[in-house]
């Protein structure tokens, strides 16, 4: 299984993803317990990155909203416009 301990001890991915070049769909909850700025910075990181914060969820949206992380990951990858309002994280 995976840690917080395992999160600490694992290298740091954000120069890999830079070097990405495809679109990339980041989800958070808007009721996450981890900070904004987490996804505020791979949105930055990664060039062409779409981000959608989920309503009424924390950190494992895909338990807690699973129909509308459904429908928001169908849409991505169908190369549709995400069906929430447009989410910029702040750092």
């Amino acid at each position: 299984s995976y840690t917080l301990a395992d999160a600490l001890s694992l290298p740091d991915p954000r120069p890999m993803l830079q070097t990405l070049h495809v679109e990339a769909l980041v989800i958070r909850g808007m009721c996450d317990y981890s900070d904004w700025s987490i996804a505020a910075e791979y949105s930055q990181v990664m060039p062409g990155t779409h981000t959608a914060a989920i309503p009424a969820a924390g950190h494992f949206v895909w338990l807690e909203q699973p129909p509308l992380y459904m429908e928001v990951v169908r849409a991505f990858l169908r190369g549709e416009p995400i069906p929430l309002a447009a989410y910029s994280p702040a750092r």
